[in-house]
């Protein structure tokens, strides 16, 4: 590999996705809210510029049921209007995601992650829509799914509908914030220790600059 090729991957490798936003995870033995048979939106801030790259939420399933009962996974994000969704920014169906079972909050709990098309976001509060199945409207095949509870906090409540945009808050106490989180880059994500980085680049530079010398000879 050229270096100049092997300082952009190296740079690439170093832009990894972190996580920006966690909100959670839920207590043990956490709540659910029903993402098959209606529509589920929370609101979550960014405090700077971000490109969003993947989520992961926490969901459970039916009693007797398999954390394979999710089918596939649908989101939405939206623009925050005066405390609820707005105007519609991305959305994709059907996605592929992987498990990843969670025994210690309970029997029935599990967190689902999978990768978006990036979406570069400027500073400021959103809306995230997750919904079980192949569409926002899907109803998983049948089998129940439940975006995972935590704690009621100070920021707007998660809003629902039946079938379209989420536009009613939820009321109940214990039901008005659910568990996610949201990985990207950006000024929110963690920068890699200085040591390393510049060490790499450092014998990178010597390498090129040499690597110069003899092809102009």
């Amino acid at each position: 590999m050229k270096p100049l090729s092997l300082l952009a991957f190296l740079l690439s490798c170093n832009a990894m996705a972190a996580v920006i936003f966690n909100q959670g995870p839920p207590p043990a033995g956490p709540n659910g809210f029903s993402i098959d048979a209606s529509r589920l939106a929370d609101d979550f801030t960014l405090s700077a510029a971000t490109t969003l790259q993947r989520l992961t939420f926490h969901y459970q399933w039916a009693v007797f049921g398999d954390s394979a009962d999710l089918s596939s996974v649908s989101y939405a994000i939206y623009q925050n209007n005066a405390g609820t969704p707005g105007a519609l920014i991305q959305s994709q169906t059907g996605l592929a995601y992987t498990a990843n079972l969670q025994p210690a909050n309970c029997n029935e709990c599990a967190t689902a992650a999978f990768d978006i098309s990036p979406l570069a976001l400027a500073a400021g509060t959103f809306w995230l829509e997750i919904h079980a199945g192949n569409s926002l409207t899907s109803d998983n095949g049948g089998f129940s799914i439940y975006w995972a509870t935590v704690a009621d906090n100070g920021t707007a409540k998660a809003h629902f509908n039946a079938s379209g945009v989420p536009n009613t808050p939820v009321s109940n106490a214990g039901f008005q914030q659910y568990g996610f989180l949201i990985e990207g880059l950006g000024a929110d994500a963690p920068v890699p220790e200085p040591g390393v980085a510049g060490m790499v680049l450092g014998g990178l530079a010597c390498l090129f600059f040499g690597s110069r010398r003899r092809w102009n000879n």
